[in-house]
């Protein structure tokens, strides 16, 4: 008599659930969620030994193979989708696939369905360059953290203080960046169809570049809100004496100067980018926003150096015109992509026996 077989359904969800627990944090608490409503584990966040009570749910979904090399697609019911929604904790899509022994991710968040009980169903895109293995958890935790404060308006008020002033920045001195990083961070740069919201990823899963020496850590897109105006800085870098500096990044592509060798300019899209900054850096020069923004994250700002991460170094023509146009600016800095990967690759040697 035949005995039962075990399906290649069960085998893909026994592996994705044990890829998950492979690469979530030791010390993290996974809770499988047994009833299933579009929700399959819920994931606590343990630091320095203690349980904080921030987590979030995961909806794991599993496939042998894809045939693109840029998306895992995959199908949410409707009612699934606003299920997930009405949730307080944040909802984090996760799928497996099994040839390539990897799994990508995607925020509920940023699916861009907007009347989702239009349809019963909708095929949502995980694009490939979200991978766990490569995943900043310190990015997860942080940002976990950000949308329970946001729910919850969490803000514990703390005394201020009044060591504001200036430091000296260093981004050379940086943590272990590893060949393969390099290698990804080259292909992203090289790559004419490369998007700002790409690279702005792949920086906050690979911090290490920014970090190290004067910065411990990178805040992702913190917003600025007064009674005038909101705005949304692509990154805060913290530094080791507690303040922060704020970095705008472009794409590798555009040009940086323009106009002949005796009369020299920024391009429009580099002046914009500055200009941009400029408008982060006063809004610090408020006390009230000040406050505001200590009490929200926790981080102290004030006057900050102002970095922009744009272009190629094939655009600047021009080395000490370039240096002449920086000192136009309060605490300006502009690096290149090339610098970026030098940075990287200088750092690699360090590391290497």
């Amino acid at each position: 008599m035949p005995k039962p077989e075990r399906t290649q359904s069960h085998i893909l969800e026994e592996r994705s659930r044990l890829y998950i627990r492979q690469n979530v944090p030791i010390e993290w608490i996974i809770r499988d969620v047994h009833y299933d409503y579009g929700l399959d584990m819920n994931i606590e966040i343990v630091e320095d030994n203690r349980v904080t009570g921030y987590n979030f749910s995961v909806q794991l979904k599993a496939t042998s193979c894809t045939n693109s090399d840029k998306f895992v697609p995959i199908r949410l019911k409707s009612s699934t989708i606003e299920y997930m929604r009405t949730r307080l904790e944040p909802i984090l899509i996760i799928v497996f696939v099994l040839d390539e022994n990897e799994a990508y991710y995607l925020w509920l968040k940023d699916i861009a369905i907007h009347n989702y009980s239009a349809q019963k169903t909708y095929q949502i895109k995980v694009p490939k360059s979200n991978k766990i293995s490569e995943v900043s958890w310190n990015y997860i935790a942080n940002h976990v953290k950000q949308v329970f404060g946001d729910k919850l308006n969490l803000a514990s008020p703390e005394a201020d203080t009044d060591r504001f002033g200036r430091y000296s920045v260093d981004i050379s001195g940086l943590s272990r960046f590893s060949e393969r990083d390099i290698f990804n961070l080259e292909i992203l740069i090289n790559s004419p169809y490369t998007k700002e919201f790409e690279i702005q990823r792949f920086l906050e899963n690979h911090s290490q570049v920014f970090l190290g020496g004067e910065y411990s850590r990178l805040h992702a897109q913190l917003k600025l809100k007064s009674d005038t105006q909101t705005l949304l800085p692509d990154f805060f870098m913290e530094s080791v004496t507690g303040f922060c500096d704020i970095l705008e990044i472009k794409l590798p592509r555009i040009k940086l100067i323009a106009g002949r060798k005796d009369r020299f300019r920024h391009t429009f899209k580099v002046s914009s980018a500055i200009s941009q900054t400029q408008t982060y850096r006063d809004f610090f020069e408020n006390d009230k926003n000040r406050r505001w923004f200590k009490r929200r994250y926790k981080l102290i700002v004030f006057r900050p150096r102002t970095i922009v991460l744009a272009g190629r170094d094939s655009a600047l023509e021009y080395k000490l015109q370039q240096k002449s146009l920086e000192s136009n600016f309060r605490d300006f800095k502009l690096f290149t992509y090339d610098d970026l990967v030098r940075i990287a690759k200088n750092n690699l040697g360090k590391f290497k026996a």
